[in-house]
């Protein structure tokens, strides 16, 4: 400030000016809470998604039916957690399925495995039933995002060859973390 006044002698004015001139000029990024939506919610929504957003007749009477007796149901079920606690949830899964990966441990990687470890891991900080159902619900919830909206962690659900006819779809899918993600 002292310059840009032609002054060699820098006061308490400057210093002030200034500042307040930086403390202004800072841009404070703030993440927004994520809303975890139900589970079935985002699998209706990626559907719709892959029939290039035009729901089949059978896809819509589902939806109408399901979303009927599910809207009371859905809206008690939203959940929204901070960005920072959400990083720090998903990064831990990530690490972990990577470690099974370089251990090469398959049965660890599976979905149902994957939120039963996060609950051992967790279980010194739950006190009652109710807190393990609410914990294991935000760590379902979590994954679920993790696959369909960010699309970090791959599920491997179907088995067999795809030239077989004997190709199964697996409810307990095996989890991969994509190749390409970098954990931040």
């Amino acid at each position: 400030m002292a310059r840009m006044y032609c002054v060699s002698l820098v006061t308490k004015d400057h210093v002030k000016e200034a500042y307040r001139l930086l403390n202004k000029s800072i841009i404070r990024v703030e993440e927004p809470d994520i809303d975890l939506e139900d589970a079935e919610q985002a699998n209706i929504s990626v559907e719709q998604d892959e029939t290039n957003g035009v729901p089949s007749s059978e896809d819509t009477d589902k939806q109408t039916a399901s979303d009927a007796t599910s809207d009371s149901a859905v809206q008690k079920k939203k959940i929204s957690i901070t960005y920072e606690s959400y990083k720090a949830i998903s990064n831990l899964l990530i690490m972990y399925l990577r470690r099974q990966e370089a251990l090469d441990e398959t049965e660890s990687s599976r979905k149902s495995a994957l939120i039963n470890w996060n609950l051992n891991e967790i279980a010194d900080e739950i006190e009652t039933e109710q807190e393990l159902t609410e914990r294991k619900l935000l760590v379902e919830r979590v994954v679920s995002r993790l696959i369909y909206q960010d699309q970090v962690i791959i599920p491997l659900s179907r088995t067999g060859l795809a030239g077989k006819e004997e190709v199964t779809e697996d409810e307990d899918p095996l989890l991969v973390v994509h190749p390409n993600y970098v954990i931040q």
